[in-house]
C-alpha cells in the first residue's frame, strides 16, 4: 500500500502518485513498523460522542420481526390512524384471515410481529404479501432484528429496514472484536455507530441522539440466536410465499428477501436431495 504524502501513513484507496485534494480530511494513520498497542475507542472519543441520553440494557434479547402491513391496508381510508392502537385495529379490520387478525404485535410497535409467533400463520402471511404482486421487485418484505427489553421493543428496526439488513448486525461482531469499533448499516440511511467500552458495547443512534449500552457477550450470543431463528423462519416461509406469487421465478423472488444467506437454501437443497 502506498505512503500518504501528507502524514506518511497508509490509507486504502490511495494509488501511487495520487495527490490529496485541498479539502481532504486527513485522519491519524498507522505508520508501518510503529503500530504500537491496540487502542480502545475511548482513546478517540470526542465530546460529540458523549451523549447525555444513554440507556443501559440490563436484560435484553434480540428477535427477528416482520412488519405485517398489507398493501391494501389504507385503501379507502380517508383519515389514517395516528396511534399504534388505531393502526393495529385497522389491520384487524381489513385482513381477510380472521386467524391472523388475532395475532399479538410486539409491545411498543405498530405492526411488528416476532417471526417465532407467526409460524402458525405462514399461509395467511404469504397471502397478505402476495396480494396484487406482479413483479419480483414487489416481493420485498419489511422486518429486521428488534432489541427487546422486558418484553418491550427498544430499537433496531427502522421504517425502511428489511430482512436483508439483518446482515449488518451479524457482520458487526468481528470488527468490534478486532477493532473495537464499527458502523452498523441496519437501514438504508440510518446507520448506528458502535464501539466497545470494556465489556460493554455502545450503540449510538445519532438521528435521535440516544446511546444504548449492553453486554457485548450477550449481544454476540443474541445475534447468533436471532440469525438461527431467522433461518428457521426463512426456510419455512419461502416455499409457501413462492407458491402464492404470480411472478416469473417465484421461488427466486421469494428467496430474494434472504439473499444475504444464500447458503441456507443451498444447505436445504442438499438435505432434500
Amino acid at each position: 500500500m502506498p505512503v500518504c504524502p501528507q502524514c506518511s501513513g497508509q490509507h486504502s484507496g490511495l494509488s501511487p502518485g495520487d495527490v490529496l485534494p485541498p479539502d481532504a480530511k486527513v485522519r491519524r494513520a498507522i505508520i508501518p513498523g510503529k503500530e504500537g498497542p491496540p487502542l480502545s475507542k475511548s482513546n478517540f472519543k470526542t465530546g460529540d460522542m458523549s451523549s447525555k441520553n444513554r440507556r443501559q440494557l440490563k436484560s435484553f434479547e434480540i428477535t427477528p420481526v416482520v412488519e405485517l402491513q398489507p398493501s391494501y391496508m389504507f385503501d379507502g381510508v380517508d383519515q389514517g390512524p395516528t396511534t399504534r392502537e388505531e393502526i393495529q385495529a385497522l389491520f384487524r379490520s381489513v385482513v381477510r384471515s380472521k386467524k391472523i387478525a388475532s395475532i399479538d404485535f410486539l409491545p411498543g410497535t405498530g405492526l411488528l410481529v416476532p417471526v417465532c409467533s407467526i409460524n402458525n400463520h405462514l399461509e395467511e402471511m404469504a397471502e397478505i404479501f402476495s396480494y396484487e404482486v406482479y413483479a419480483p421487485s414487489e416481493t420485498e418484505i419489511s422486518g429486521g432484528f428488534a432489541f427487546v427489553e422486558n418484553g418491550m421493543y427498544v430499537f433496531g428496526v427502522e421504517a425502511d429496514s428489511t430482512f436483508l439488513d439483518t446482515r449488518a448486525w451479524e457482520q458487526s461482531i468481528e470488527p468490534l472484536m478486532q477493532n473495537r469499533h464499527t458502523l452498523i448499516r441496519h437501514s438504508w440511511d440510518h446507520p448506528f455507530e458502535a464501539w466497545l467500552e470494556n465489556d460493554q458495547v455502545v450503540f449510538w443512534d445519532k438521528r435521535r441522539d440516544i446511546q444504548y449500552t449492553a453486554s457485548f457477550k450477550t449481544y454476540r450470543s443474541e445475534i447468533r440466536k436471532a440469525a438461527e431463528q431467522l433461518k428457521e423462519f426463512a426456510l419455512a416461509f419461502v416455499p409457501i410465499y413462492a407458491a402464492k406469487l404470480n411472478v416469473p421465478d417465484p421461488y427466486e423472488a421469494a428467496m430474494w428477501n434472504f439473499r444475504q444467506h444464500q447458503e441456507w437454501f443451498e444447505e436445504q437443497s442438499v438435505l432434500v436431495a
